[in-house]
């Protein structure tokens, strides 16, 4: 009897201990920090004209992830053989309502600087701008990235970026790789100043030297042509 009221008594005290273990493990993740690891792709599509000379696009795509609530991380990697570079290599519009102060702090490119706010081309005002030193002399960067933070904390990504005052929240300073005489920029969405096409001379496309070729073949055919119907009527 003593034996079996033991074992009754074992048992209860492990249900307790497992009800506990169970209620503590609620508990802990309830009050575990809230996560803020969010992050929203961009595609750069939209091309000012020098740019769309060199190709229709995409050019780019841009992930904008919070390392927490006040530090963000920007990843952009160029698209269709489109490398990034110089003045304005990347530009975000942040809603400085919601973030505050915004610092860079760490960036892939070098040398690397935080611009002025101000207009990326065409494409408007940006809060936040990222500048690249060598420009497009090294031939442009395939891929970049950078962090920054924000003075206030901001609850998501969808909160951290606002279109500005052409429509759009991110762009770059683009280029094709096979041509960084030709750049442009080019932006997720929204409008450019520009239109028309292109007036800048390593923007033109010019025909290659086998195009060159064969039209002086043609030509030349062309007068043999003519020079020979000008010798029947002549006869």
């Amino acid at each position: 009897m003593l034996f079996k009221t033991i074992l009754i008594k074992t048992a209860a005290m492990q249900k307790i201990a497992i009800v506990g273990l169970f209620v503590i493990s609620l508990l802990a993740f309830g009050l575990a920090p809230e996560a803020h690891a969010d992050s929203i792709p961009y595609i750069l599509s939209v091309a000012n004209p020098d740019l769309f000379s060199q190709g229709a696009g995409p050019y780019a795509k841009v992930m904008i992830s919070s390392v927490d609530s006040t530090t963000w991380s920007v990843t952009a990697v160029g698209l269709n053989n489109f490398v990034f570079g110089a003045k304005g290599a990347m530009a975000l519009n942040i809603n400085l309502d919601n973030a505050g102060t915004v610092t860079l702090t760490s960036c892939s490119m070098s040398p690397c600087t935080q611009g002025p706010a101000g207009n990326n081309d065409g494409f408007g005002n940006y809060t936040f701008k990222v500048n690249d030193g060598p420009g497009f002399s090294t031939g442009g960067y395939t891929s970049i990235s950078f962090q920054f933070t924000t003075s206030k904390v901001v609850s998501s990504a969808s909160d951290l970026l606002i279109a500005n005052d052409h429509g759009a929240t991110v762009s770059a300073h683009m280029a094709l790789a096979s041509n960084t005489g030709c750049t442009g920029y080019a932006a997720n969405a929204g409008t450019n100043d520009a239109s028309g096409p292109t007036d800048s001379a390593p923007c033109v496309s010019t025909p290659e030297p086998s195009s060159l070729a064969t039209g002086g073949i043609g030509m030349i055919g062309l007068l043999f042509l003519l020079g020979g119907r000008r010798l029947i009527k002549n006869t």
